[in-house]
Order: structure tokens, then sequence, then C-alpha cells
């Protein structure tokens, strides 16, 4: 046979070393299962086409090696609420291929793993689950992530890629289906703190969506807050992701994020070949996008292309099925053509640490009354979030009422029953080690620190779910040479509850007016004897009051608008209020009348 070596032995060899090294690598009691690794291994030779002829074990396992690898660093943002929680943190986890690099005593620990976070363009990968997010940054770099229906990603996971010298984040998916139980201990703390009934279990259960709402958001914004360029997933693009590429257009227009361009994938996971990617191209792309082709002069015998819409900054890719024959080689181009144009994104990053926090801190303000500050400290084990202090006990069976049940169909329900509570759902574990853990800073901003949601209250309109809460006052700023004006509309309110400061905000560098108060809704009664605030006629909204819901409901809750103000109009101002409409006037100092000679 020569230097030939068949095929099975080989891939025996591999799976056993490629377990081998996997179990060396996670031995910090990392949960990877035998069948999984096997698996991995298997594909990983079979998907990313490694040679093993003539090749030596040691040489065998450096190739495999080489292709599997881990998020380098994985922030499990549970929750937008956590800190709600007394002790509670968010977890910094570090793979063991980044952690030589890790030193918990360093002022930045992020950005010393990254070796200097200025290095690398930061590029975040978004997108509903199951849509191949993960498989995408596997494309583009070559590598080997776990990804497919039984991965889920946690939180903000990142990788570095010196392919693209790039740090790619993989997000959490949206648009999961929510948990009706998690922790019976971390349900009543959350019941204690936001009041709600231990007789209603629907009250809880709202809660829990409005939480999962506002963490998805959450983690989506501080994920587009980070980057340099943002990749969205979809596959046969529906209303929902036309909706959120045009809301990522304005916000990258509208610089309203640091990344300058959006690239929109459509993975066409059931295409395999170039006649009917061209109807889905037609059908999902040139349809509802305006643009044009630009097509890739590399490639001989395909004509892979891109679709542009330069208007709005945005560049159109495609995918086909990757176990096709046309399909693989097609996604291998375009994984090339985007490796191409990524390395022409200019960073703009500085340390990455003060920008995560920072990042985090602005987005929580969206959802939360009043966040602190955030540091990195090293991880402490009792940071540990709440867990449930007993064991779980069996929790299915078969409703068995019927009488006429055959014994050989009780013996197969029994066995049944037996391997639904022994099967575990598919969960999401974290291989990586914890290392560090983001806390918040307690100082008090005017006496107050709030990490609770604005709004929780949930209202089921038209087959659509409406969080209630979190009111927020319109306002507009009227600007021109001499002043400026702002007016907001805060119906209902007297005008001793209603707060105004100017104070100087070192994140942002600059003067911040800050608006804030509560407003409560109230209505006309001709119950004479209900006063409120000395007037006859008013009644404020009790448990007892019957609402009935509607998509436009009036908003209740606290306030808190700051807006940022020009050096050019001082710290000091003038303020009106009538009618519900609030003024506040700023003269711009530094405007000079030109002398006419």
């Amino acid at each position: 046979m020569g230097n030939y070596i068949s095929k099975a032995p080989v891939l025996t060899c591999v799976v056993l070393i490629f377990a081998t090294t996997i179990y060396i690598l996670t031995k910090k009691n990392k949960k990877i299962k035998n069948d999984n690794i096997v698996k991995d291994a298997i594909n990983s030779i079979n998907n990313n086409n490694i040679n093993i002829n003539n090749k030596s074990k040691a040489q065998i396992e450096e190739e495999v090696l080489k292709k599997f690898r881990d998020y380098d660093i994985v922030i499990d943002l549970a929750s937008v609420d956590t800190f709600v929680i007394k002790d509670s943190s968010w977890t910094i986890y570090i793979s063991d291929q980044v952690l030589k690099d890790c030193d918990p005593s360093a002022e930045y620990p992020i950005a010393k793993i990254l070796e200097g976070s200025d290095k690398y363009k930061t590029i975040t990968v978004i997108g509903y689950f199951k849509r191949g997010k993960t498989f995408v940054i596997n494309l583009i770099n070559d590598f080997n992530l776990p990804s497919g229906s039984k991965n889920k990603t946690k939180g903000l996971s990142m990788i570095i890629s010196q392919a693209t010298t790039s740090l790619f984040i993989d997000t959490q998916g949206g648009n999961t289906p929510l948990p009706c139980h998690t922790n019976d201990v971390e349900d009543a703390e959350l019941q204690r703190i936001y009041n709600i009934s231990t007789g209603d279990p629907n009250q809880l259960n709202n809660l829990h969506l409005a939480r999962k709402k506002a963490t998805e958001s959450f983690i989506q914004e501080v994920a587009i807050g980070l980057s340099n360029l943002v990749i969205f997933v979809v596959n046969e693009m529906t209303w929902s992701d036309q909706q959120n590429i045009m809301a990522l257009q304005k916000k990258i227009m509208n610089q309203e994020s640091k990344a300058s361009r959006l690239y929109v994938i459509h993975n066409f996971m059931n295409v395999d070949n170039e006649k009917d990617l061209i109807a889905m191209i037609k059908t999902y792309v040139t349809t509802p996008f305006k643009g044009r082709f630009h097509p890739d002069f590399e490639c001989d015998d395909l004509v892979v292309h891109s679709f542009a819409d330069a208007a709005n900054n945005t560049t159109h890719f495609f995918l086909c099925d990757d176990n096709s024959e046309f399909g693989h080689k097609w996604n291998r181009i375009v994984a090339k053509l985007i490796r191409n144009n990524i390395k022409g994104i200019i960073d703009e990053n500085k340390e990455f640490d003060t920008i995560l926090l920072k990042t985090i801190k602005e987005k929580m303000k969206v959802n939360i009354k009043y966040p602190s500050d955030l540091k990195i400290v090293p991880y402490k084990n009792e940071e540990l979030s709440l867990v449930e202090k007993h064991p779980k006990k069996k929790n299915f069976s078969f409703n068995r009422e019927k009488n006429n049940i055959k014994p050989h169909m009780i013996k197969a329900l029994d066995e049944y029953e037996e391997l639904f509570d022994q099967v575990a759902p598919i969960s999401i574990d974290i291989n990586q080690i914890p290392m560090f853990s983001i806390v918040p800073i307690e100082y008090k901003v005017d006496g107050k620190i709030d990490h609770s949601l604005k709004a929780k209250d949930i209202d089921y309109i038209d087959n659509n779910i409406v969080v209630r809460g979190g009111y927020k006052p319109p306002f507009d700023r009227i600007e021109d040479e001499n002043s400026l004006t702002l007016v907001f509309d805060i119906p209902f309110i007297f005008q001793n509850d209603i707060n105004h400061m100017i104070y100087y905000d070192k994140d942002e560098d600059c003067m911040v007016l800050r608006v804030w108060g509560i407003r409560e809704l109230k209505y006309k009664t001709d119950e004479k004897d209900v006063t409120d605030n000395g007037s006859l006629g008013v009644c404020k909204y009790s448990p007892a009051t019957k609402l009935i819901p509607s998509s436009n409901s009036r908003k209740e809750g606290e306030y808190d608008l700051r807006i940022p103000i020009q050096a050019c109009y001082g710290i000091e101002y003038e303020t009106d209020f009538e009618n519900g409409m609030l003024n506040v006037m700023f003269k711009n100092i530094l405007n000079k009348k030109k002398i006419i000679k």
C-alpha cells in the first residue's frame, strides 16, 4: 500500500485524538458530550476538506485542532435588569485559547487579552435564531465553532480573527421561545422586587416576557454599539427582517452607531443550484431593495456577485446549501469576497473595556430606570446568580384517567415517561472559564439607583404584545443663531412636580440638561368628595380601576430625559410652563453681532 493510509482507520484515529485533546482543553468543569465530540471531529474532516493522506498522527492532530475553535470571550448578559437582584453580576468567560493573555489585575483586562484592541476591527453578527449566524462566522474565518440547531450562542460571544484582523461578536439569537419557569428562588425575589402577587402566575409570566423583550433588544443594541461593521443574517427574508434592515440602515446613516456599513447575508440554505439562486435573489433582494450588482472577477467559472445599495451603505451577499456541490464552491468564493471587503474597513477602536462598559450603560438607559456606572472585577464564586436550592422532581406524566388502556400500552407509557425525565432540553453550555464579572459601581445620582425595568406591564392587542409603562415625554429641539429652545409635552402634570437641572457629564464630555419626574394617570370624575392637589373632580388610577386595553394607551411612570447641550449655550437657562408644555431656553453666549463698516 506504500504511503497510502485507508480512511477508516485514520478517521478513527483522528476522532480519538480529537476527543482526547478536547478533554485536555476543557478539563475545568466543561460540559461537552462524547457523541458531540465525535460528530464535531468527523464534520471537521468532511466539511473542511482536511487532507488525511500521507500525514503522521501528529500532523493530523495539529490540522484538526487548527480547525477547532471556541469563542475566546463570552459575556453572559443574562437579563438587562440583572442588577435588580442584590450581589448579582454578568460573568465574563475566557477560553483556554487566550487564557495565557489573561491578567485579572490588569486595568483593562479584556483589552489585554485582545493584545491592544485598537488593532482589531469589531464586527457584529445579528439575526433571529436558527438563521446561521455562527455558520457565517465559521465560513468567513475558516473556523469550526459549534453551530446548528442543537447549539445556541450566549449573550455576546467573541472570537479573534487573524485572517481579517477583526473581533467577531456572535449574538444570542432573537425571537426564541420564552421559558415559563426558570428558577424558584429567583422568581420569588423578582416577585418581591416588582411587587407581583404570588397568587397570579400570569403576572410573573408577563414580567418574564417583558424582561426577555427588553434583554433581546438590549443585547442587539450593545453589539451594534461596539461595531465597525454590522452583519445581519436572514434566510428567505420576511417583513420583520426587512424592518430590521431598514432600522439598521437608519442607525448607520444617522450615525447613531459607530458602524460605517451594513452587510446583509441572505443564507438560502435550501438552494443548491444557480437557477434557483437567481430566483431567490430576484424575489428577496432586487424586488424590495434598490442597488447594483458587483461581480467578483477573480472567479473563472462562476459569476459570483454582491448587490450594493450605496445610498444606504448596505451590501447584500448570498449563500447556498453548503452540503451541495454548487453551494460549497459558491459559499467559499463569497467568503473570500467578504474577507476582502472587511480588510478595507477603517478601525477607530479605543480601549475595548472602556467602550464596552460605556456602551452597556448607555443601552441600559432605554429599559432601566436609573442604571449606575459599571466596572470589570475578577470573578468570585459568591457573585454567582441565585440557584435552585431544591432538586427537580419528576415533572412529566400522561393523563391515564381512561380505564381501557391496554397492558402493553401501560408499559410503553411508563418507559416513555422515564425517558422524558432523563432527556435534558437543549441548553447553552458555556465551555469557557469564568474569569471576570461586570458589576455596578454603587454611587448614586441625586440619591437614587434603580436597576428595575421602566416598562413591565403586558397587554395583548390584536395578536400583538404591547409592553406598557415607561413614560417618555416627547420634545422638540429648536435652534437659531441666538438661542436654543427645548419644548417638552408633559400633560396633566403640575409644574412643581417637574424637575430640571444642568450638569457636566464626564462620559459625554459636555453639559447635559436633565428633566425628570413621575407622571400618574388621572381622570375626571363626578365624585365631588375626591380631591387631588386641591382640585375637585380628579381621580388617580388605582388597582380597582378597570382599564380596557388599547394599542395606544396613555403612558405613565417615571421619566428621566438627558439632553446634551453644546458649550456655546452655557449653563444658564429660563423655563416657562403652560398647558402641559415646558419650554427650556438657552442663549448663545458665543454669538456676537457682526460689525458692519
